[in-house]
């Protein structure tokens, strides 16, 4: 993957100038100085392509959270991670128990009668 990049000043006055000085996110808000952020409209991980995009910085709070969100599910579904990529990695752990188990033995001359009461057995 190659190592991320800033926008040039020429980059983002195109940007700037492509979302007529609005917020990329949907809202429609003027962006202010100091308080952009410049943003991937699709994530890094997808592309590793310079930001392209300009966002208002508490709006692109919120989309980085949702964007950490696709990219885990990438994962899980490429078998990059998730239960398919630690049965792979480690093999299947869900085996019988090699002795077994331990506790109170019962008085095999016993038994339980459907009425409640415990008697001998009837050999």
């Amino acid at each position: 993957m190659t190592k991320r990049t800033r926008m040039s000043k020429w980059q983002f006055g195109l940007a700037f100038w492509r979302q007529d000085g609005k917020c990329s996110c949907g809202c429609n808000e003027e962006l202010r100085e100091g308080e952009t952020d410049e943003e991937h409209s699709v994530p890094f991980y997808f592309t590793g392509a310079p930001p392209d995009a300009i966002m208002l910085r508490g709006h692109h709070i919120a989309k980085t959270a949702k964007d950490k969100g696709d990219i885990a599910k990438a994962k899980r579904r490429a078998g990059i991670t998730g239960q398919q990529a630690r049965r792979a990695r480690n093999g299947p752990k869900l085996k019988s128990p090699k002795r077994k188990m331990q506790g109170p033995q019962f008085d095999k001359t016993l038994t339980k009668g459907f009425d409640g009461k415990v008697r001998k057995r009837n050999e």
